[in-house]
């Protein structure tokens, strides 16, 4: 298991295409940091920290992207079955893949914001005082986006796995989160959206930015919690499913 974990690390850095991705997040950090420039905004730091976590398409385009070239260009060049041949479990591999995708998708998401708010917090300040609450505060909510954000990859996996061609993936990804903005701005009276991954990260993200209800709503940990587990143990379940089952050539 050790030398799988070890391969895919390798195989990740090695990888021209998460190379590219990696510089694309730079590129969108400069960018929404030069808006702030030109546009001499007053945003301060913590502002845009919770901006850039509610980036949904942004982020979500992010993640599709990176799990069609790190797992679903596994299934087309069958890199899985040739795996196989070599005495792997199908455990084993799924187990060491989505190790090193959840680890190579925490430096893709944390690029842009890092930037932005770096950006915002040289020009305007960070907006709040340092100290040991505020410290807390910050540790709190980034343990909340990246619990968000490993959900929401955990989604993109089962999609991943389910479809298994790379372009396919990522634009029916983009087109669900299309779907659900769609119904949260239009259909704002269906109770359970308000239960889904998605709607949980606005609802952290802006809900803390305006100090107020998003959509009517208030934030509560214990349901943001609850609504991730949920999700990430089905998606990643119904995964490993899905990835027994498949021929894997």
């Amino acid at each position: 298991m050790y030398n799988l974990i070890k391969a895919e690390f390798f195989k990740l850095s090695k990888m021209p295409g998460f190379k590219i991705l990696v510089l694309s997040c730079i590129c969108t950090g400069i960018f929404f940091s030069s808006i702030i420039i030109i546009g001499n905004a007053k945003y301060p730091g913590y502002y845009m920290l919770y901006d850039c976590i509610g980036m949904l398409l942004v982020n979500s385009a992010f993640c599709h992207i990176f799990a069609a070239i790190f797992i679903g260009n596994e299934f087309t060049d069958n890199t899985f079955g040739n795996s196989l041949l070599s005495g792997f479990t199908r455990r084993k591999l799924f187990a060491a893949k989505i190790l090193v995708f959840f680890a190579g998708l925490f430096q893709v998401l944390i690029i842009m914001p890092l930037i932005v708010t770096v950006c915002a917090s040289y020009l305007n300040g960070f907006g709040m005082d340092f100290s040991m609450e505020t410290c807390k505060s910050i540790l709190l909510l980034l343990l909340y986006s990246l619990t968000g954000y490993v959900t929401l990859g955990s989604v993109v996996v089962f999609l991943t796995v389910l479809i298994r061609k790379k372009a396919v993936t990522v634009g029916a990804g983009l087109v669900l989160i299309y779907i659900y903005l769609f119904a949260r701005t239009n259909f704002s009276g269906i109770s359970f959206l308000r239960y889904t991954y998605l709607y949980q990260i606005e609802l952290l993200a802006f809900s803390n930015i305006k100090n107020s209800g998003y959509g009517g709503d208030t934030f509560s940990g214990g349901i943001y919690l609850a609504v991730m587990a949920l999700t990430f143990l089905a998606a990643i379940l119904f995964s490993i499913w899905i990835f027994g089952k498949r021929e894997l050539k």
